[in-house]
């Protein structure tokens, strides 16, 4: 794997106002806010858009790709997420949705669902037969996995060792229309529509193999426009209900979209998983933080597995959605009660799939590296160097410096990211720089 991080968040300087709410919200403590705008420390950064959600000035952004950027493929196949078909309201089924899909630009669409399916059979299986350390960890939230590779390395062992369901559905699809197209693979686009900048990130840069399935992804909040004008001219005409209610039926008897398909958008949407002794669901990093915590500290007991998602409520939540929260999860769960319950030929089909090894990670999550790891004998000097500037820090936490904490930046001066003088307790004129390029700011503003 590629030693270089690849990042979907950006940062735009010249929009910065020194609010220092990203670095008070980073779980990592990745950014800084230093004179001349907005710093990180690469290898630390979860890309979890925490920053991009609170920047009151658009200073951070989120990339993700454009239509247009694949245009050299034969043939382009949208794999859309499940959270997809809760934007558009309860007037608004799956199968619209997907149609509409087919218009803006893309040949065909790929719905995830049967490997939201597959995926959940195969954790059951694994976690049924498993015998080793609990609590196993979900891999299906990348920014967990991200955040596990950062702060806590010594519990990715527990990550299960299944893959996600938009991988194995990219690899299924390209399989299936290489042959039924008869043309190379490499051909074959396949395009997430993400409802976060962090998948992006797990298709550019997979934490658990050399090379994603997909080719890249496309945000849920740049497509919605272009995507609900079509579904508003396509239901003008005639059959288009008629239609879509046609090739519903058709795929439901085919088992493509289905109850669990849409348990992975929302949480606590699956009855079936809360109510499984041991099976935990939790959203938020904030929380999923402070349970990692407790694992450590031995708190936790008889969980023997936890599906862990950064955005609040889940997928639903994402920084790249469009809805309002509380809609979008009410029309998940109205869509849930509609949508019929998996074949017990298909379940018996997808486990037997799993015993083949089908669904498995093509590796194992490695933790990163970071740049304080190396030689302990300069590891243990710059740890006592630390030490010695933290006490002399008035172990406030205030962020003028652009650093999180008091401990974050003695840190920082030790590895020659920033200077003792940064703290206003030691330098009176940084204070004043500080306040002049506010009210330069603010004269610009008015």
């Amino acid at each position: 794997m590629d030693d270089r991080y690849y990042h979907s968040i950006e940062f735009h300087n010249e929009k910065c106002e020194v609010s220092l709410h990203c670095v008070r919200v980073c779980p990592t403590q990745a950014i800084r806010v230093k004179k001349n705008g907005i710093e990180y420390i690469e290898e630390r950064c979860i890309d979890c858009g925490e920053c991009v959600k609170v920047c009151p000035n658009e200073a951070i952004t989120a990339k993700t790709n454009d239509l247009s950027e694949f245009e050299h493929f034969d043939h382009l196949v949208a794999i859309p997420s499940p959270t997809l078909y809760t934007q558009f309201g309860r007037e608004v089924g799956p199968f619209q949705v997907i149609e509409a899909l087919k218009h803006i630009g893309f040949d065909d669409v790929y719905p995830m669902t049967w490997t939201c399916e597959a995926v959940y059979l195969a954790i059951k299986e694994f976690v049924k037969d498993y015998e080793g350390e609990y609590p196993l960890i979900s891999s299906s939230c990348p920014v967990v996995v991200r955040l596990l590779q950062v702060r806590y390395p010594e519990m990715l062992k527990q990550i299960i060792p299944i893959d996600v369901p938009k991988e194995i559905a990219a690899k299924q699809m390209k399989a299936e229309a290489a042959r039924r197209l008869g043309i190379n693979p490499d051909k074959i686009g396949a395009v997430y529509i993400t409802p976060c900048s962090a998948k992006m990130i797990s298709i550019k840069q997979p934490a658990e193999k050399e090379k994603s399935n997909l080719d890249g992804a496309i945000s849920i909040k740049d497509i919605y426009n272009k995507l609900y004008a079509e579904i508003v001219r396509l239901k003008k005409e005639e059959d288009f209900q008629s239609k879509t209610e046609k090739i519903s039926k058709t795929r439901r008897m085919m088992g493509p979209i289905t109850k669990q398909s849409l348990y992975w958008s929302v949480l606590g949407g699956d009855k079936n998983m809360a109510e499984r002794g041991g099976w935990l669901t939790v959203s938020g990093l904030e929380n999923i933080i402070r349970l990692f915590d407790d694992l450590e500290k031995g708190k936790l007991r008889n969980v023997k597995y936890l599906q862990l998602l950064a955005c609040r409520d889940g997928c639903i939540g994402g920084p790249l959605t469009v809805e309002n929260l509380y809609i979008a999860r009410a029309t998940a769960l109205h869509r849930i009660e509609e949508l019929p319950d998996l074949p017990e030929s298909k379940k018996k089909e997808y486990i037997e799939r799993f015993r083949r090894g089908e669904f498995n990670f093509e590796g194992r999550v490695k933790p990163r590296k970071l740049n304080n790891s190396g030689n302990i004998i300069e590891a243990i000097k710059k740890k006592k160097t630390k030490d010695e500037i933290y006490e002399q820090l008035p172990d406030i936490d205030c962020g003028i410096c652009g650093a999180p904490t008091c401990l974050s930046f003695a840190e920082d001066v030790v590895n020659g990211f920033s200077v003792l003088e940064d703290c206003i307790f030691f330098a009176q004129d940084n204070m004043i720089e500080i306040k002049d390029r506010f009210k330069n700011r603010k004269k610009d503003k008015s």
